[in-house]
């Protein structure tokens, strides 16, 4: 089943979507396409139905298809809990985008808000356009952030990237402010500069930079080694086969130093050698 969601025109607010089940999407009677149209949503605190703000289309398809046109840009919360199937947006899409996302692929041909991924579980989100702050991260007061699956943004996020990280790999092509603030594990791997503290209260975990650090930015690291690890190998031969390429650093050696004296240098910094 492929669904085509279209906005009917500029909508009147920001909105929050809903989290549908999988019975009320995939399964096509005309009952559940009715369910699906008369879902309350609000927006600048008035109630719509969601036929009011959007046009539905159903078509036969052997897989799961999900598809966002038109106005975009402020909806929030898209996919949220989303497990299962392919969510393809063209255009911007607003804060929390992949919420809790348990497996299956969100695809958003634009820019993201706010809280991207956040708590992600499984699957994949991929963004061609730059992302806004805590991208992976953990809402406040939570322990845990991304625990799982692949985040992959093709411009530059804000700050708090990967805060509280838990497990799973976030590759973003641009810039990356404050990237790894108190990360617990996992990889993250930024192509352009990291701006600001690294690794801030990190535990444990992988952050790597295919460019070179400042000189203020190793201060608070631990000198390592220079080398190019097989594990690079194999992180790059793993993403290849979904589609994400990552070029070598320049001179094709990491500087790999130790961050995280707080918790017993357990964490790990690489990046290019100036």
């Amino acid at each position: 089943m492929r669904i085509e969601i279209t906005t009917r025109g500029p909508l009147p607010g920001s909105l929050e979507l809903p989290q549908w089940d999988d019975a009320t999407l995939w399964t096509d009677s005309q009952e559940n396409r009715q369910r699906l149209e008369r879902t309350k949503v609000w927006a600048r605190g008035q109630e719509y139905e969601f036929a009011e703000l959007f046009d539905c289309r159903w078509h036969p398809s052997e897989s799961h298809e999900l598809i966002w046109r038109g106005d975009t840009g402020r909806l929030h919360a898209l996919a949220r809990g989303w497990a299962g199937g392919r969510v393809l947006v063209e255009g911007d899409v607003g804060d929390h985008a992949g919420h809790g996302m348990r497996s299956g692929r969100l695809e958003i041909r634009g820019g993201a808000g706010d809280w991207l991924a956040a708590h992600l579980h499984g699957g994949m989100v991929q963004v061609t356009g730059a992302a806004g702050h805590n991208v992976a991260a953990s809402l406040p007061g939570q322990r845990r952030g991304m625990t799982g699956g692949t985040v992959v943004v093709g411009g530059s996020v804000a700050s708090g990237l990967g805060r509280r990280m838990r497990r799973g790999i976030v590759v973003v092509h641009g810039d990356a402010v404050q990237p790894g603030v108190e990360m617990l594990a996992g990889t993250i791997v930024v192509g352009g500069s990291m701006i600001g503290p690294v690794g801030a209260l990190m535990k444990r975990g992988t952050l790597i930079c295919l460019r070179a650090l400042t000189a203020a930015q190793r201060r608070g690291l631990a000198a390592g080694i220079i080398d190019r690890p097989l594990v690079w190998h194999l992180l790059q031969r793993h993403l290849s086969d979904q589609g994400i390429e990552l070029d070598d650093p320049r001179g094709g050696q990491f500087q790999r130093d130790h961050a995280g004296p707080w918790h017993g240098w357990r964490g790990e910094v690489w990046s290019a050698v100036s």
